[in-house]
């Protein structure tokens, strides 16, 4: 007959191989899901080489960001600064909302009008300031940057912002002018810009003009990719509706002065991209071709493409492969989830 100690000893021995056999059991199945997981990851790096790994761009930077999840899809040396040109409107376009009432009245000035580009407005003529940011943004336009900040630096001084009074609206100014004003004028709205890129920790950007116009040998404006895609999910969160027009191949808008304007996108292939949500093209001789673009990926799952550095239509090329590899890599990722 078994004594206490021996009982004990025999329980205690149960036990431990109870436990141990537990512990053996919850090590497989914890090294089960570690080598699951392993084979996921390893299956991501496929997905990930078969929609990336051949793709050939012109682009000197690029990146692909999801902003549901607030990270990169894809990068290209997106950290190097290069020539924003007129993806630098976005800022513009963003100064001008937070730091003006959204019901100012800007009027055109002759100085803003010998900007670089015709864009087709009109000395004199008045338009309601949400109303030109977005002609700006749909058409690029160098005169309406011009005259957004020439507004903000009149009325922060407390004076009238027509700084040119012609008889009549209808002056049109030749592209070519000999006098032609160069931007760099507006040193406090251009000071906003700088605040503003420092504020949302645009650490690779900086900013000398409204429109993103050269200056000489100077761009206008530098930036990243991967700035330029942060900056445009917070512009596209704040304010949606103000680039929305970005979106589709041409707009019509009528300023206050009753005169109607067809306008073109600059993003001539707007169609072209899936979902489209907004764009915004930049294009200069330092600069070369740049895009930025954002899509839908399914409901409420925006992504953006930057692409810097490329060619006149390069750019186009660039962001419409990067969007349908994404469209195809994030689909093939799916599945493997």
């Amino acid at each position: 007959m078994l004594t206490t100690s021996e009982k004990k000893l025999i329980s205690i021995f149960f036990i431990t191989a109870i436990l141990a056999a537990l512990n053996f059991v919850g090590l497989e199945r914890k090294n089960k899901i570690i080598r699951a997981e392993e084979k996921k990851e390893e299956m991501r790096k496929e997905v990930y080489k078969d929609n990336f790994g051949k793709l050939t761009l012109l682009a000197e930077s690029a990146l692909v960001y999801d902003v549901l999840n607030k990270k990169a899809i894809f990068g290209l040396r997106e950290n190097k600064e290069l020539p924003l040109a007129s993806v630098t409107k976005i800022i513009t376009a963003i100064v001008a909302l937070e730091d003006m009432p959204r019901d100012t009245v800007v009027r055109i000035s002759r100085e803003a009008l010998y900007e670089e580009g015709d864009s087709g407005l009109y000395a004199d003529e008045k338009w309601n300031l949400d109303d030109l940011v977005k002609f700006m943004l749909v058409a690029s336009s160098n005169d309406a940057a011009k005259a957004i900040a020439e507004t903000y630096e009149k009325n922060s001084l407390g004076t009238d912002a027509t700084l040119v009074r012609p008889e009549v609206v209808g002056f049109r100014t030749n592209v070519g002018h000999a006098n032609k004003v160069k931007n760099g004028g507006e040193p406090n709205f251009v000071d906003l810009m700088n605040r503003k890129a420092g504020g949302l920790g645009l650490r690779h950007s900086s900013f000398l003009t409204p429109s993103g116009l050269d200056l000489n040998s100077q761009a206008g404006g530098l930036g990243s990719s991967r700035d330029m895609a942060l900056l445009f999910s917070y512009a596209l969160e704040k304010y949606p509706d103000i680039f929305e027009p970005t979106a589709y191949s041409e707009q019509i808008f009528q300023s206050l002065s009753g005169i109607k304007h067809t306008v073109q996108n600059t993003n001539k292939s707007a169609n072209l991209f899936p979902q489209m949500i907004a764009s915004k093209t930049g294009l200069t001789t330092l600069a070369g071709g740049n895009l930025a673009i954002s899509f839908d990926f399914g409901i409420q799952n925006p992504i953006i493409v930057v692409v810097l550095g490329s060619s006149e239509h390069g750019r186009f090329k660039d962001a419409l492969a990067l969007s349908l590899a994404t469209v195809n890599y994030l689909t093939d990722l799916a599945k493997i989830e």
